[in-house]
């Protein structure tokens, strides 16, 4: 380290702690009195741990966020507690990002790919610069940014880090025992829904949109969709490790939370699992012929469950969609457009539209579009406001941004899907990455899929082992030796 980077250093550290508490402010401004001691001395706390193990810490992180929206709902709703909770994962992000970039500045860590970097880039700049012209308060530019580059700071972050392959059979087999603790939950909340919620304090008459779908499984979580979700990501996981290993307890794990999707009755998981199963057949199989027929199998199975499990749902769906008045949904879609076209090439600004920051601080361009008057986008009923994905990043950075944002993803799956492995470990992580990948994707366009802690830190985290441990992962170490043909995250025997 030379002279300047040992005096720059501690200064840096005091400018990110002192970043880290403005973060908590803005993120909370009525608990900043009160957090204002607390976040500097967590803050010291976690400068530290994040810098002597990264890689902990992000796993921490993500185990928090995991179970960030029970431990809120526990702590109670609109408490201070709550609050804090549900909003500690933007000031840690943040944090992260800051030290991630120290690293760089150091030469400690590597970068992670430029186009990343550069897409990036590009984002901050459209959305700081159309909020700048468009005269946004700093604050609200702050704030929204954050959210809206919420996959793109984990990702720079957890890209720097060097992954080993005894890291990723810990968070493989981590990831797939959180999945069945909230498989569990949820049969429970199946049979007796009201013991689970009334315990867990998330039962939430907003979320019950019609008496078709009141039977719904939540499981931990006050949204079914978070459920589904949820269980389409482990399921994209198991299945693809069913699909490389062939271990037959992987087909029943695939099948537990196939059904546990399902009992959220919700579309978008259901598509999220067809997505990925596609994607596995598709990516996976090298034979053509072969690639043909599972395809088709696939297809199939996703026809007949359609044609009779979510059926219902997906009529009312339709329905909703074509109706001549339309859908709140459809209509953040199609109010985005204009703005991207009245405001072209650069939106509204960070904050601005579609997004949760658009929320808390009303943003003034519902009312110049006339969605101030629609039920769930008012400023005091704006539960519908975080709706989507896609309508935020359009709306909020314009065509340019929204092109960035997408290359920069882009560059990402076409990272994986061109990637060459080596060994049936390599194979299996990317694919469960790119399968992971799809239920994402489809679950984004009609959730804030990608603003959402639990999904940017799960699918960023999946990504970065990947591309950093997929082309030549070995078998995971087994007590110092190396056990062939054992798939991430299964217990095996010691090797003596």
């Amino acid at each position: 380290m030379t002279l300047l980077s040992r005096a720059a250093s501690p200064a840096m550290l005091g400018v990110l702690l002192l970043s880290f508490v403005a973060a908590m402010a803005a993120a909370a401004p009525s608990l900043a009195p009160a957090l204002g001691l607390v976040a500097l001395v967590a803050g010291s706390a976690f400068v530290v741990a994040f810098l002597t193990a990264p890689k902990v810490v992000v796993l921490g992180t993500w185990a928090l966020v995991a179970f960030q929206q029970p431990l809120a709902s526990i702590a109670g709703e609109g408490s201070s507690l709550s609050k804090a909770i549900l909003r500690a994962d933007e000031p840690i992000l943040v944090a992260m990002l800051a030290l991630t970039v120290l690293q760089w500045c150091l030469g400690h860590w590597r970068r992670p790919p430029q186009v990343l970097m550069v897409a990036s880039a590009l984002v901050v700049l459209a959305g700081v610069l159309s909020g700048w012209l468009q005269g946004a308060p700093l604050t609200v530019t702050a704030v929204g940014g954050v959210l809206l580059l919420k996959f793109f700071v984990v990702l720079l972050a957890t890209l720097s880090l060097d992954w080993s392959a005894d890291d990723v059979q810990r968070a493989t087999g981590g990831f797939i025992a959180f999945g069945l603790l909230v498989a569990a939950v949820g049969v429970v909340d199946r049979i007796a829904p009201d013991t689970v919620r009334s315990i867990l304090n998330n039962a939430d008459a907003r979320y019950v949109v019609d008496a078709g779908r009141a039977g719904s499984v939540r499981s931990i979580f006050p949204h079914p969709g978070r459920f589904a979700f949820a269980m389409a990501l482990v399921f994209a996981v198991v299945c693809a490790r069913y699909f490389v290993f062939r271990r037959r307890v992987d087909l029943w794990l695939s099948i537990v939370f196939l059904v546990s999707t399902l009992m959220s009755l919700r579309v978008k998981g259901f598509l999220g699992v067809a997505g990925a199963m596609l994607v596995i057949v598709l990516v996976g199989e090298t034979r053509l012929p072969n690639r043909v027929l599972r395809a088709m199998g696939v297809i199939l199975l996703v026809v007949l469950l359609g044609a009779t499990v979510v059926r219902p749902v997906l009529e009312r769906q339709v329905d909703a969609y074509v109706s001549s008045e339309g859908s709140v949904r459809g209509l953040l879609y199609r109010t985005s457009g204009e703005i991207a076209a009245d405001s072209f090439p650069l939106g509204e600004g960070f904050g601005r539209y579609g997004s949760y920051t658009s929320a808390e601080y009303y943003s003034p361009v519902y009312k110049e579009y006339g969605l101030h008057r629609i039920y769930g986008l008012q400023e005091e009923r704006s539960q519908y406001i975080t709706d989507t994905s896609w309508p935020a990043i359009l709306g909020e950075t314009g065509v340019a941004g929204t092109i960035a944002y997408a290359v920069g993803l882009g560059a990402l799956v076409l990272a994986l899907v061109r990637m060459r492995v080596s060994s049936a470990h390599g194979r299996f992580l990317r694919l469960a990455v790119l399968a992971a990948l799809a239920a994402a994707g489809l679950d984004a366009l009609a959730n804030p899929t990608l603003f959402d802690s639990f999904g940017v830190l799960t699918v960023g985290i999946m990504v970065a082992m990947a591309l950093r441990v997929a082309p030549s992962a070995p078998a995971p170490a087994v007590d110092g030796a190396r056990a062939k043909g054992v798939p991430f995250g299964s217990s095996v025997p010691s090797v003596r």
